[in-house]
């Protein structure tokens, strides 16, 4: 992520971009904040959660399993 003074830049075109959210992580208590770019409207997280032993715990694959077997179940049904 480049930062440029006080304006944070497209990773992609290098323009300046622009904050339009802000949305509460479902699985940690952070706020991302989401940014578009003025030129070619790419959008990002400006701040990413990045702590990828956290991210992917013993409870994320337990989620994973009990979604995929949600969804065998409703194929079936």
């Amino acid at each position: 992520l480049k930062i440029v003074g006080a304006t944070i830049k497209c990773p992609i075109c290098c323009s300046d971009t622009e904050a339009v959210g802000s949305r509460g992580g479902a699985r940690s208590n952070r706020v991302y904040q989401v940014r578009r770019c003025k030129t070619c409207l790419f959008g990002f997280v400006e701040n990413p959660w990045t702590d990828y032993e956290s991210i992917y715990d013993e409870s994320y694959y337990e989620f994973a399993d009990l979604v995929a077997f949600a969804r065998h179940t409703k194929m079936f049904s």
